[in-house]
C-alpha cells in the first residue's frame, strides 16, 4: 500500500508493506511502484493485454469459469508475446475485442467453455484435449517438448497461481495431476518426453500427494526425495513466496490478490512478460509479518494489481515510519496522488517530517566500458576503435540476458558453445532463425550498462527464442547483476576478402 501527501507544492511519496522478495540481496527499497488497480475486470483484462500482446501476436481465449486452461495457456501467451483473454469478459470490453483485430485467435479448451459460435466468428483455431490434462499436454507440445517441467494440481488452483510466471521464466511446461492420481495424458507425456528433464512440483501434500510425486519420479528414473523438488508453503500465499525465491535477482515483482483467481491469472501473464515473480496477498499484514521476520526483502520495482479498496490500511500505517520515499505511478508513468485513492482523514494522519533517505547500495560490478566506437546510422557503418569499418546489415531491438560458464548458468554444457567452440568474451547466444550462427553483431545497451560491443553468434539456448539474446561474461558477479535489459543489436555484414 502506498500513500502520497501534498504539502503545498511538495509531494512526498511513501512506499510501505508488501514490496518484498526473498533471499537475494536486492535494492534496499523500491524505486518505482506501479498501480494497475482497475476495479472493472474487463478493463483490467484489456490493460494487461495491451501491455503483453504484440500487435500481430496470437490472442488466446479461454474461460474464467474454470481457470486451469488459463494457467497453462498463460505460459503460451507469454512465450509468444500474445495476450490472454477471458471469453466472458470480451463481450464487456470493446477495447479488448479491438486487441483481437488482425491477430490469430486461439481458443483454449472445449466448446463447453468457449462457444463454437465465437470460434467461427473469429476464425479461431482450438487447442482442446479430451480433458484438461490432455489440453495441458497439447499446450506443452506447442511450446516445445525440450522444455523442463513443473507439475501442479489440475483441480485445486490456489497453490498453482504463481506457476505461470515461474514456468515462463525458467523455460518449463506446466503439466497437471490430481491430488492422488496421475492422469493418463500426463503419464504419456512424461513417458515420451520427460527423460532428462529438470522437474519441480508446486504445492504441498493437499495439492499433490507424495505418492503421485513418487510415481512421476519413478517414470523419469529419478532417485531423489520428492520434497527436494517441491515448492510449497503452509498456504497459497507462502507457496508464492517460495516460488518467488527461485527467481534470481529480479528487477520487479507483481502483487496479486490471492482470492481473485481470474485477476491473478491475468497478473501472472503480465508478470511472465516482465520476467517477474507473482506474490499473492491476502492482506498486507501477512507481508508485514514476513518482512519483520526477515523472510522477505524489497525489490527495486513493484506492480500492484490489487484494487485499492482491498488494501489493508492499518498495516500500511504501521510501516510508514520505517520505509523510505519512492515514486508511484500508473502504468503509463503518470504520478499518482493518494488524494485520488483514499480519504483525507488518512492523509492527515500521515503528516510529519520527511523520512530519512537510507544510504545507497554499493555500485554494482560492471564490465569496463571499451573505448568508444563510432556508429554512423546514416551511412550504416560502425567504425571500431582500431579503425576497422564494418557495415550494418540489420538493426534489431532485443531483450538481453547474460550467462557464464558455471553449471548454475550454463548447465552441463560448461565452457562449450553450440558450435563446439570455447566460450569467451564476445560470444552471444541467439535464436538461429533470427540471427544465423556465425554472424557477427555489435551490441549496445539501451540503458546505462556499458556497451557490450563486438560479438559473434556461436551459441543457442532453450529460452533464447525470437528477439532475445544472451551475452557471455567471464565474471559470475557481472552475470548476477546484469538481469534483463533492452539492447540494440547491429547485425553486421560479413567481412569481404
Amino acid at each position: 500500500m502506498i500513500y502520497l501527501h501534498r504539502f503545498g507544492k511538495k509531494i512526498l511519496t511513501f512506499a510501505v508493506a508488501g514490496l518484498l522478495l526473498g533471499h537475494t540481496a536486492l535494492a534496499s527499497a523500491p524505486n518505482r511502484i506501479v498501480l494497475l488497480n482497475e476495479e472493472n475486470s474487463a478493463a483490467f483484462m484489456h490493460k494487461i493485454a495491451a501491455q503483453t500482446k504484440e500487435s500481430t501476436a496470437p490472442a488466446y481465449i479461454t474461460s474464467n469459469s474454470t481457470f486451469v486452461d488459463s494457467l497453462t495457456g498463460g505460459v503460451l501467451a507469454a512465450e509468444t508475446e500474445g495476450g490472454l483473454f477471458f471469453y466472458e469478459e470480451l463481450t464487456q470490453s470493446e477495447e479488448a475485442m479491438a486487441e483481437l483485430s488482425g491477430s490469430e485467435a486461439v481458443i483454449l479448451g472445449g466448446t463447453s467453455r468457449v462457444s463454437e459460435e465465437l470460434q467461427n466468428a473469429l476464425g479461431a483455431s482450438r487447442v482442446n484435449g479430451e480433458n484438461r490434462y490432455a489440453t495441458a499436454t497439447q499446450i506443452a507440445e506447442q511450446l516445445g517438448t525440450d522444455r523442463n517441467l513443473v507439475i501442479i494440481n489440475g483441480e485445486k488452483y490456489p497453490d498453482a497461481l504463481s506457476a505461470t510466471a515461474y514456468a515462463a521464466e525458467f523455460n518449463r511446461n506446466i503439466l497437471l495431476v490430481r491430488e492422488g492420481e496421475l492422469p493418463q495424458a500426463t503419464r504419456e507425456y512424461l513417458e515420451t518426453f520427460g527423460q532428462g528433464k529438470s522437474l519441480r512440483f508446486i504445492g504441498g501434500e493437499s495439492s499433490i500427494s507424495t505418492a503421485v510425486k513418487q510415481e512421476v519420479l519413478d517414470i523419469l528414473g529419478y532417485e531423489i526425495d520428492p520434497d527436494m523438488l517441491t515448492l510449497a508453503g503452509e498456504n497459497r500465499y507462502e507457496t508464492s513466496y517460495k516460488v518467488a525465491k527461485e527467481f534470481r535477482n529480479p528487477e520487479a515483482m507483481v502483487f496479486a490478490e490471492g482470492d481473485d483467481f481470474s485477476r491473478t491469472i491475468l497478473a501472472s501473464v503480465f508478470a511472465a512478460d516482465k520476467r517477474a515473480p507473482v506474490v499473492l496477498v491476502r492482506d498486507f499484514s501477512d507481508l508485514m509479518q514476513a518482512v519483520e521476520a526477515g523472510e522477505l526483502e524489497l525489490t527495486s520495482e513493484a506492480y500492484i494489481t490489487i484494487p485499492t479498496a482491498k488494501i489493508d490500511l492499518e498495516a500500511v500505517k504501521k510501516l510508514i515510519e520505517t520505509h523510505q520515499a519512492v515514486e508511484i505511478t500508473d502504468l503509463e508513468g503518470n504520478p499518482i496522488l493518494i488524494e485520488s485513492l483514499q480519504s483525507q482523514d488518512l492523509i492527515d494522519n500521515l503528516e510529519g517530517p520527511e523520512l530519512p533517505v537510507e544510504p545507497k547500495e554499493p555500485a554494482i560490478e560492471k564490465p569496463v566500458q571499451p573505448d568508444a566506437d563510432q556508429i554512423d546510422k546514416g551511412n550504416q557503418t560502425i567504425t571500431l576503435k582500431d579503425g576497422t569499418v564494418r557495415r550494418i546489415k540489420q538493426v534489431i531491438i532485443m531483450s538481453s540476458t547474460s550467462y557464464d560458464a558455471s553449471p548454475e548458468s550454463n548447465g552441463p554444457w560448461g565452457p562449450i558453445t553450440a558450435l563446439g567452440t570455447n566460450l569467451r568474451p564476445g560470444v552471444v547466444a541467439v535464436d538461429p532463425t533470427v540471427i544465423p550462427l556465425g554472424t557477427e553483431v555489435y551490441v549496445v545497451s539501451n540503458d546505462d550498462w556499458p556497451t557490450y560491443g563486438m560479438g559473434i553468434a556461436e551459441d543457442t539456448g532453450g529460452a533464447i527464442k525470437g528477439n532475445k539474446i544472451d551475452l557471455f561474461y567471464e565474471s559470475r558477479q557481472t552475470v548476477l547483476e546484469y538481469g534483463r535489459r533492452e539492447v540494440t543489436v547491429y547485425v553486421l555484414e560479413p567481412v569481404t576478402p
